[in-house]
């Protein structure tokens, strides 16, 4: 019966070690600092997302893979083990599949409904919710209020801004996600 108790103990700290090491994957100033790209979008965005649905497509595009790149470098820096490495890489995965999920997703949408721009930035925003719904139980539970958050103003785009994206729609929806996150990270 001790060596028993004595052997779901060492699980017990070999799992919490595993959180800890999950958790420190992502950090909170990254989040913050991808936050302020939702300016530099706002900035150099179509003045017209709806009448330039590609233009804008091809704007928030690069900003994604830009904000995603300073982050997987930032966490490959940081994480210099190859444990560390391991379930940087593994929570990595799961996220991009999502965000290329999105990006294939709105490509078609492009395609299909260019009468329907606004699918382009409620897709990606959709995937990007679902890609932290996907990583939270590897980070802080208060992962799901900015998950929610994107999910829910993913929904809600369509009916807020109709058919074409607003000049605020994906600033509004990746500043403010991205300081949730952020927050969550904490």
């Amino acid at each position: 019966m001790e060596l028993n108790e004595a052997l779901a103990q060492i699980e017990d700290i070999r799992a919490r070690v595993r959180r800890a090491q999950e958790r420190g994957t992502f950090r909170n100033m990254t989040s913050f600092g991808t936050a302020l790209l939702a300016l530099v979008g706002a900035a150099v965005q179509p003045a017209a997302p709806a009448a330039n649905a590609f233009a804008y497509a091809e704007t928030w595009a690069a900003l994604a893979a830009l904000a995603f790149a300073v982050t997987v470098a930032e966490i490959h820096w940081r994480n210099r083990t190859a444990a560390a490495r391991r379930v940087a890489n593994a929570l990595l995965g799961r996220f991009g599949a999502f965000l290329l999920a999105g990006g294939a997703f709105s490509a078609a949408a492009a395609y299909a409904a260019p009468q329907a721009p606004i699918l382009l930035p409620a897709a990606w925003i959709l995937c990007f919710g679902l890609a932290l719904l996907a990583v939270e139980s590897q980070l802080n539970p208060r992962v799901r209020v900015a998950a929610a958050f994107y999910v829910a103003y993913a929904v809600a785009a369509p009916f807020a801004f109709g058919a074409a994206p607003g000049a605020l729609t994906m600033p509004l929806a990746f500043g403010v996600g991205q300081v949730l996150v952020g927050w969550a990270l904490l």
